[in-house]
């Protein structure tokens, strides 16, 4: 019944709609405009400036950018596994749209928009949120000849952390547009930019490598203006308790290692307690941050040079956050070890730390 249903479904919407049945490059269409931007002397974008534009948001994997009935090849994206591990944007020819339609009733929004859906990460991840959402204002911004737009189309708004990111950034919430409530829209002109870091189709190595001007960027924008009176411990430790992964990323001996860290002074935080500026303070104010590979590292970005920062992972975690330590010029420092269960990949396992190894590390230099 499911199977039939989903098929009526696509049926009555292909009637009402039409199908979606080519994919055309931005310079076959008169109703685009390509602006590009260079930033840091070496990082290229585009800007895709679509008239009477149609945007299918498939929430996760797929995002089509349509313009009279035809996939719009370099404003779309479609990831997909390549080798059974590593995500990539597949050709435009296996956009879901070109399957299934835009099983959605379309909302028309009149005036401009700039799209930041990302993919599915952006929509809960604090760290894609930061780093692959929110910069794409920043590319917008840096067109001269391009005025604000009308709408801003998030890839949620259900976090308090986005919103609160986005009222630092002076947009008015009349102004938002949650992705997750507007899947199928139609608007006068529609903004697409470029990924800010993965720009070469490899977002497994290119997330190693922040751009620096992200970093500067964020750090300027989200600032807190005025001094605080409040009192923030000089050591922590993230404690990822809160997170959607625990099953599958943990420390084994955690309440060891959170007992270890009491007994010399450390103040043990769960980050979804606070207030984003909460966060930034925190990490302002911190000389030692202890933790597991995890979205809170972002955070990093707000501490003052040399803060020694101890990473705790597994191998396969890679060096994303000891190349951003690097570029905020920080003490990094972390304990590799591996994971327990050999079935858990990338940056996930459950890792037994050596407490007295810890230690010994958070004295040295």
């Amino acid at each position: 019944m499911k199977y039939i249903f989903k098929y009526l479904k696509t049926l009555v919407f292909h009637i009402f709609y039409g199908k979606v049945r080519e994919v055309i490059s931005v310079k076959k269409n008169a109703n685009i405009k390509t602006t590009k931007i260079i930033l840091q002397k070496k990082f290229s974008y585009n800007i895709f400036e679509i008239k009477n534009a149609i945007l299918y948001n498939g929430q996760i994997n797929d995002c089509a950018i349509i313009s009279e009935k035809k996939l719009i090849n370099e404003a779309s994206y479609q990831y997909r596994l390549k080798n059974k591990f590593y995500v990539i944007n597949g050709p435009s020819s296996k956009n879901i749209v070109l399957k299934i339609g835009t099983p959605s009733i379309r909302k028309n929004i009149p005036g401009s928009i700039l799209s930041t859906l990302s993919g599915g990460a952006g929509k809960h991840n604090y760290f894609h949120w930061l780093f692959d959402v929110l910069p794409r204002l920043a590319i917008l911004e840096n067109a001269k000849n391009i005025a604000s737009p009308d709408y801003y189309l998030m890839p949620s708004l259900q976090h308090a952390y986005q919103r609160e990111t986005l009222k630092k950034l002076n947009i008015s919430f009349s102004k938002l547009l949650d992705g997750k409530k507007n899947k199928h829209i139609f608007c006068n002109k529609l903004f697409v930019v470029n990924h800010p870091y993965v720009l070469n189709n490899d977002p497994t190595k290119s997330i190693l490598n922040i751009p620096s001007w992200i970093v500067k960027w964020l750090q300027i924008k989200l600032k807190p203006l005025k001094q605080s009176k409040k009192k923030y411990p000089q050591n922590i430790f993230i404690d990822r308790s809160d997170s959607s992964s625990t099953k599958t990323r943990y420390i084994v001996n955690d309440n060891d290692v959170k007992s270890t860290l009491i007994s010399i002074g450390f103040k043990i935080i769960v980050l979804s307690n606070l207030t984003f500026e909460e966060q930034v303070r925190t990490f302002q104010n911190a000389r030692v941050v202890v933790g597991l590979h995890g979205a809170g590292f972002a955070n990093i970005i707000f501490s003052r040079v040399g803060t020694k920062i101890i990473e705790l992972q597994s191998p396969d975690a890679g060096d994303l956050y000891k190349n951003l330590a690097k570029t905020c010029k920080l003490n990094y420092k972390k304990i590799s070890v591996q994971s327990e269960d050999q079935k858990l990949i990338h940056q996930h396992g459950n890792i037994f730390i050596d407490t007295k190894r810890l230690k010994k590390i958070i004295f040295s230099k």
